[in-house]
Formats: C-alpha cells, structure tokens, sequence
C-alpha cells in the first residue's frame, strides 16, 4: 500500500511539474520570459543612446510579439511630437522604423490628417445633425522629404497648398444617385465657406442592413457644379468609361 500511494505521489507530482512546465513554455511563447526580455531591454538602450544621443527619447519597456519572435520598445520624443517610432530586437539583431516613419513623413501625415479630421468633425456634425458618421482627411499624394523637415513637428496649417481628400460617411440619408449629388455639393459649400479647400471627395452613404451601402469615389472639387448629378449617373451606368475619363467611381451595394 506505501508503494502504491508513494507511486500515485510521484506521478502527481511529474503531472504537476510538467503542466507548470507547459503553461511557462506557453506563456513564454506569447510573451516572452524575463531573461531575454531583460537583455533585450539592455540592447534597446544601449542601442538608442549610441544612435540617437543627440535626441531627449523616452524608451518604454519591451514588449514581445510572438507573431515575429521579437521584443520591442517604442520610443518616442516628449517634446517633438512626429518623432516616435519602435526599436526591434530579435536574434541578436536590432533595428528601428525611425527612418521609415520620421523621416519619411509618415508620422507627420498621419498626425496632420487626424488633426484635421478632429478639427472638421464639430462643423461637419452640426451640418448634418442627424445624419453624420464620420470624417476622415488624407494626404494621399507624396511630400519630399525637403518639405516634411519643414512641417515636422509643426502646428496643422489647413491651407498649405497640399493636396487632401476628404471621406465623409452619412447615414439615414436617401440612398440615390441625387442624394451623393446633394450632399457632396452641401459639404463642399460648408467647407468653402469656412475656409476649407479640399481637392477631392469620397461619400459614403451606409444604408439600414450591415452590407447596404452606396458611395461615389475620385469627385475633384472643380466637378462641384450643376453637371454633378448626371456625371455620377454617368458613373453609376458606365462604371470603366467614367472612371476612365474622369477617375471617379460609383458602387451601389
């Protein structure tokens, strides 16, 4: 009887030992362990102090994407608001997205166009009470980098002469060729007469089902004119030819 007990302890004891050893196991693939996460939080310093002593950065602890098998940090300025980015480390290698990022323009885009869209949301809301959803900017044409050292980390200037496309997605409007017509011409006026000079339009209008939707894409703002509504007829009907000749798009869901 003591050996069978002594037996029937001993198994439960490698059961034990090995779950525990499997959910570290398990654990530490979704998250790394604190070894590695330590010698990878040394290497991100170190690196970001040899590479970039000349900026005041704020290193935040690493975190571990098993997708990749890597620890990162990201790293960011207090002071300077596009200059933010990650630093990687993985198989003894490390490597930051600084250059394609900050120096690209991709932070100071990104940023513009969020201030942008927060800034128009409170007009956009009270033109079209009950029937607004969202708004979104984009600069979708590319900026030189000679240009993005200028508007780094600068306040949003909303008429510096950059091309923007504006997204407005209405809800609980008519879905119909005139209704894109109507509003677009309506959230053109409102904005021209603010002081907002957009260069190309998107509407979308969602309907009552989740998959119900029309909008009209590629709308220049010199298209704003008394023709707009049978140009997306025109569209909707010859969807290549319009799109062709004048780079604007229909879809009716």
């Amino acid at each position: 009887m003591k050996k069978r007990k002594l037996s029937t302890k001993i198994i439960i004891t490698i059961l034990v030992v090995l779950i525990v050893f499997i959910s570290v196991s398990i654990a530490n693939s979704f998250y790394g362990n604190p070894i590695s996460k330590a010698v990878a939080a040394k290497k991100i310093n170190d690196y970001v102090i040899s590479n970039y002593s000349d900026i005041d950065l704020v290193i935040e602890e690493p975190k571990y994407n098993f997708k990749f098998s890597e620890y990162y940090s990201n790293v960011y300025s207090e002071e300077d608001i596009d200059v933010h980015f990650l630093v990687k480390y993985s198989n003894r290698r490390i490597y930051d997205d600084y250059e394609i990022d900050v120096l690209s323009g991709w932070n100071t885009l990104r940023r513009m166009e969020a201030e942008y869209a927060t800034l128009l949301t409170p007009l956009l809301k009270e033109e079209f009470v009950d029937s607004f959803n969202r708004v979104n900017v984009e600069y979708p044409k590319k900026i030189n980098k000679a240009d993005i050292t200028k508007m780094l980390n600068t306040p949003l200037n909303v008429n510096d002469g950059e091309y923007k496309k504006l997204w407005l997605n209405l809800k609980h409007v008519d879905m119909t060729v005139e209704s894109l017509s109507t509003n677009l011409k309506r959230l053109h006026n409102v904005l021209i007469k603010k002081g907002y000079y957009i260069d190309e339009y998107v509407l979308w209008i969602d309907g009552e089902g989740q998959y119900d939707y029309i909008n009209v894409t590629g709308i220049k703002a010199n298209m704003i004119c008394d023709g707009l509504t049978e140009l997306i007829q025109y569209s909707k009907d010859n969807r290549e030819e319009a799109f062709q000749k004048y780079g604007i798009n229909t879809h009716f869901k």
